[in-house]
C-alpha cells in the first residue's frame, strides 16, 4: 500500500514539473514563434491552423466531403465491344450467361450472340418453383417444361428447341418413283 501512495505521489509530482515547463515554453514561443527552447531547439507550431495534407497541397475547399453531389460530374462506365458485362460469364454457342434479381426473383439468362432462331433463354426462380422462357428473334416467347430443360448452361439451341417441340424437322428427300427410273434407263 505504501508503494502505490509513493507512486502517486511522484507521478504528480513529476508531472506538475513538466506541465509547468510546457506553459513555460508556450508562452514564450507565443512571443516569437522562431526562437529556441531552453533545449535549443526551435519551436514549432504543433497545432496548425487547418488540416495539411500529407503531399504538401493546399486544401482549397476544406468543406468538400461535406459538399452536396450536385455538382459532381457522373462518368458512366461504357464496356469495350468485346469485354463482358461484370457478372457475367461465357457459355457454349458463342453465348454469354448474366444473373441478377426483380424483387424476390432471381434469373439467369443466357443470351446467344449468332443464333438465327433462339435470342436468349431465362431461367426464373423464386425459390420454390423453377421456371423458363425461351425467346425467339421472331419475338415470340415461349415457356420451357422444367424437367426438360436440366442444364440451360451447356444445352445447345437445338436442344433447347427441342424441349419446346419447336426443332425443326430434317427435310426428307421426295420419294423417287420406280416408273421414273425406268424411263430414264430406257
Amino acid at each position: 500500500m505504501k508503494y502505490f501512495v509513493f507512486t502517486i505521489a511522484m507521478t504528480i509530482v513529476l508531472g506538475g514539473c513538466s506541465a509547468s515547463n510546457v506553459e513555460k515554453n508556450a508562452t514564450a514561443n507565443a512571443a516569437n514563434p522562431n526562437a529556441a527552447n531552453a533545449n535549443g531547439i526551435a519551436a514549432t507550431n504543433s497545432n496548425p491552423a487547418g488540416m495539411q495534407p500529407i503531399n504538401g497541397a493546399q486544401n482549397i475547399n476544406p468543406n468538400a466531403f461535406n459538399a452536396s453531389g450536385d455538382n459532381l460530374k457522373v462518368i458512366k462506365y461504357q464496356p469495350k465491344k468485346d469485354e463482358l458485362p461484370y457478372g457475367s460469364r461465357s457459355a457454349p454457342d458463342e453465348s454469354v450467361i448474366t444473373s441478377g434479381s426483380r424483387g424476390t426473383e432471381f434469373f439467369e439468362t443466357r443470351t446467344f450472340k449468332n443464333h438465327p432462331v433462339v435470342a436468349k433463354v431465362e431461367k426464373i426462380m423464386d425459390g420454390k418453383t423453377t421456371k423458363y422462357k425461351i425467346f425467339l428473334k421472331n419475338g415470340k416467347t415461349v415457356e420451357a417444361p422444367a424437367e426438360k430443360m436440366t442444364n440451360m448452361a451447356a444445352m445447345s439451341p437445338e436442344n433447347i428447341l427441342d424441349a419446346v417441340g419447336m426443332l425443326p424437322k430434317a427435310p426428307t428427300a421426295p420419294p423417287v418413283n420406280s416408273e421414273k427410273k425406268e424411263e430414264k434407263q430406257q
